[in-house]
C-alpha cells in the first residue's frame, strides 16, 4: 500500500481520503483559503500572512537595529518569510517600518520615527503569538499611519492587549485630532465602559458621541481575541471572538475612521483616549477594512481567521 502525505504550508488541518487506486490512500492538508480570494472588495487589509493570490508585494518592510538598514519581507507559501527576517536582522532586533496593504488599494501603513516602530524581532528571534509571527507595539507613541483615509462599514482584526487600559482600541485617529477616532472600542481594564465603533465629533472628551453597544463582554489582559465591528446607517454590532457581545440601532451617521483633521488613521495594539493621548503596548497580527457591508460574511470570514490563528 502507497501512503502519501501531503501539506501545502497553509497551516490547514490534515485530512485522509481514499482514492480508489488499488487500496491507496492519500493524505492531503484541508488547507486555510486565502481569505480575499473568497472575500473580496477590502478597503485595506494588513496580516502577516499571504490574503490574496493576486498580490505580489511584500508583507512588511523591516529595520534592523545594528545598522539601521531596512529591507522589504515577502512571504513563502503564503506565510511570512521569517527565515529572511532573521537572516537580515541577525542577533539584534528587528522594527516594522512599513505594513503593506494587500488590498491592492496601496493604503500602505507606515512609521518613519524609528523610535516608534513597532518590533517584530528581539534578540534575533521572531516575535510570536499563538505560534504565528506577530508585531508587538511597545507602548506611548508605537503605531503605523495609513496613507489615506478609510470609512469602514466592516472591521476585523487580531489583537492581543498587553495592558490594563479604559478602552481597547485597535484603530485610531491622526494626531492631529484632539481626541481620537477610534474604529472599534471595546470595554476593558476599570472603569468598565461599553463598546462602540466610531465618534461622530473631534474634541468630545464625554464619551456621549461614542456608539455604544450595550451588553458588552470585557476584554481580557494578555488575550489574542478576535475583534469585529459592523454598521449600517442606522445600526452597529459588535463581536468578540465570533460572539455578539453588543448593538445599537440608534440612528447614527458617520465619518471616515480618523476625522475631520487628516482622514488618517493609525494602527495600534491598544489605546485609551478621552482627555489624554496614551498609546499602550500590545500584538497585532491581521486588521481587515471594508468599506462594503459584509454582515452576511462575517461568519465565514472570522471562521477563516480562527482556522488559522486558533484562537477560540
Amino acid at each position: 500500500m502507497a501512503i502519501r502525505i501531503l501539506n501545502n504550508n497553509y497551516g490547514g488541518r490534515v485530512s485522509i481520503s481514499s482514492r480508489g487506486l488499488g487500496g491507496r490512500f492519500q493524505y492531503m492538508a484541508d488547507p486555510v483559503r486565502l481569505l480575499l480570494n473568497d472575500y473580496p472588495g477590502a478597503a485595506a487589509a494588513y496580516s502577516l500572512r499571504k490574503l490574496r493570490t493576486a498580490y505580489t508585494g511584500s508583507a512588511i518592510r523591516v529595520r534592523r537595529s545594528s545598522d539601521n538598514t531596512e529591507t522589504d519581507i515577502g512571504f513563502v507559501s503564503n506565510q511570512l518569510d521569517t527565515a529572511a527576517i532573521t537572516t537580515f536582522v541577525g542577533a539584534g532586533n528587528g522594527f516594522v517600518t512599513t505594513w503593506y496593504d494587500q488590498s491592492g488599494n496601496v493604503n500602505n501603513t507606515i512609521q518613519t520615527t524609528s523610535g516608534n516602530q513597532p518590533q517584530i524581532v528581539s534578540s534575533g528571534a521572531v516575535i510570536t503569538d499563538l505560534g504565528k509571527p506577530t508585531i508587538q507595539f511597545l507602548g506611548t507613541g508605537y503605531s503605523l499611519l495609513s496613507t489615506t483615509a478609510v470609512d469602514p462599514l466592516f472591521i476585523t482584526a487580531v489583537n492581543k492587549p498587553s495592558t490594563n487600559s479604559t478602552y481597547q482600541t485597535i484603530l485610531g485617529a491622526d494626531t492631529t485630532d484632539t481626541v481620537q477616532v477610534g474604529a472599534i472600542y471595546f470595554q476593558y481594564g476599570s472603569p468598565a465602559r461599553t463598546p462602540s465603533f466610531a465618534r461622530t465629533t473631534t474634541n468630545d472628551t464625554s464619551g456621549g458621541n461614542d456608539f455604544v453597544a450595550s451588553g458588552a463582554s470585557q476584554v481580557s489582559n494578555n488575550v489574542t481575541n478576535l475583534m469585529t465591528g459592523t454598521r449600517t446607517s442606522t445600526s452597529i454590532s459588535l463581536y468578540l471572538n465570533g460572539a455578539n457581545v453588543g448593538n445599537d440601532t440608534t440612528s447614527i451617521t458617520l465619518r471616515p475612521v480618523g476625522g475631520t483633521d487628516s482622514g488618517k488613521f493609525r494602527l495600534m495594539a491598544g489605546y485609551y483616549s478621552e482627555a489624554v493621548v496614551d498609546y499602550l503596548p500590545g500584538n497585532l497580527q491581521e486588521i481587515i477594512l471594508y468599506t462594503s457591508n459584509q454582515s452576511a460574511n462575517r461568519t465565514a470570514i472570522e471562521t477563516n481567521i480562527n482556522s488559522y490563528y486558533s484562537i477560540y
